[in-house]
């Protein structure tokens, strides 16, 4: 989301779908690892870039 790599095909319109289709694995993907820390199973130093990412993501949905 942050990628400035990315900046000459956020105008392309089959972007919105691409990144639609990501996000949906990558939310899967937190949710196993959410998961594995309830469980106590996810490594502790895990737990922070865990964290950063989920207030990072959240920060960017608020921007659009």
């Amino acid at each position: 989301m942050r990628n400035r790599d990315l900046t000459a095909v956020r105008g392309d319109p089959r972007f919105p779908g691409i990144l639609a289709r990501s996000k949906v694995q990558f939310d899967e993907a937190r949710g196993i690892l959410e998961q594995a820390r309830a469980r106590g199973e996810l490594p502790a130093y895990l737990h922070k870039p865990l964290d950063d990412l989920v207030r990072l993501l959240n920060e960017n949905e608020g921007r659009r």
